[in-house]
């Protein structure tokens, strides 16, 4: 029987972290999409992704969307404050979610990660399908999955979200982000 090119259990470990478009601090550990992130053997087609994320206390992230996937923040340290509306939503919601609990964010729900504490809140992001971010060759972003729209509730492109608004900005992702995953693999070998 052949070798297997990598063994059948991989550690994968998060690094540096990195400021992050909505101003939070990320380090993808598990994610093939990432062009920042580290090599690994994880597949290019895949269906998942995962990265380490910090919250600084008093923080709270731009408000986003991720108008092609869905995001899980399991909380592993510390309380976490979301703020979430659906595109056919009036006003958004709140939820306290503790170490060990996370809230689930479907595609094209607007979403703002809250540090309300005086201690780092540290979550695990896994998102489906994997993240993609492709930066250029100066390190700026050329593309990712979030789409940074205010950073506050009543911010115009916030206030004026709406269901034709995620299925617009869902379609434009979807081809966008498959050529942006094409580029990453084909720059990195992945």
């Amino acid at each position: 029987m052949p070798e297997p090119d990598r063994p059948a259990g991989t550690i994968f470990q998060p690094g540096s972290f990195l400021p992050a478009t909505d101003g939070t601090e990320v380090c993808a550990f598990l994610n093939p999409h990432d062009a920042r992130g580290p090599a690994s053997a994880h597949s290019a087609d895949a269906a998942i992704s995962m990265a380490a994320g910090r919250i600084r206390p008093g923080m709270s992230s731009a408000i986003h969307v991720h108008p092609a996937l869905t995001q899980i923040t399991y909380v592993t340290a510390g309380t976490l404050t979301v703020r979430m509306r659906g595109p056919d939503e009036a006003v958004p919601s709140r939820l306290q979610v503790p170490a060990g609990a996370a809230a689930l964010t479907e595609p094209g729900t607007l979403l703002q990660l809250c540090n309300e504490t005086e201690r780092m809140v540290e979550v695990l992001y896994v998102s489906t399908p994997a993240y993609v971010l492709e930066t250029g060759p100066d390190g700026a972003v050329r593309y990712e999955d979030a789409l940074i729209l205010g950073a506050d509730w009543d911010a115009p492109a916030v206030r004026d979200w709406s269901v034709d608004s995620a299925a617009s900005a869902r379609g434009q992702a979807m081809g966008r982000r498959a050529e942006a995953a094409g580029r990453i693999a084909e720059r990195t070998g992945r």
